[in-house]
């Protein structure tokens, strides 16, 4: 009981990720269906509103997904190979992959926090190279962290 718990916990960030994803989806892509998430409305390449806080997501899943030269990114190409080792369509999914660049994200963050998320970096997922990994990672860091300064910068406005 206390590992299922444990486990359950430790994917709090990807609950957190999934969510905000969901959440995000009407705001930055207000044509997507309903239920939609950001991260595949931008793969399905539906107009973004525009604003400069769409912008700075957009370019984090630009990031996630593809590289300099607009041709799937390395994270991505990672992702489609352990789906097809393991034969299902999981590692692949926009939200997934996204869900997972937050976590690596969060648990590169100097304030540390065991219960949200761990595992990206010594795992056996991670050592699957289905998290984003080298300068990747530490520019996907950069960019999720400015967009979630920028939000939470404009709700402080906001709430003024």
């Amino acid at each position: 009981m206390y590992q299922l718990y444990t486990q359950k916990i430790q994917k709090s960030g990807v609950y957190i990720c999934h969510s905000f994803d969901h959440y995000i989806a009407a705001k930055v892509f207000p044509t997507a269906a309903a239920g939609s998430f950001a991260s595949q409305a931008w793969l399905d390449d539906i107009p973004a509103d525009e604003h400069p806080l769409n912008q700075q997501l957009c370019e984090c899943f630009r990031m996630m997904f593809l590289n300099q030269e607009n041709t799937p990114s390395a994270y991505l190409k990672r992702s489609i190979e352990a789906d097809r080792a393991l034969k299902m369509y999981y590692y692949a999914m926009p939200q997934e992959m996204a869900a997972r660049a937050f976590e690596a994200c969060i648990q590169d963050n100097a304030l540390k926090n065991a219960f949200l998320v761990q595992g990206t970096k010594m795992s056996t997922e991670a050592r699957l190279g289905i998290y984003p990994h080298g300068n990747l990672r530490k520019q996907l860091n950069q960019a999720l962290m400015l967009y979630f300064y920028q939000l939470g910068s404009a709700l402080e406005k906001k709430k003024r």
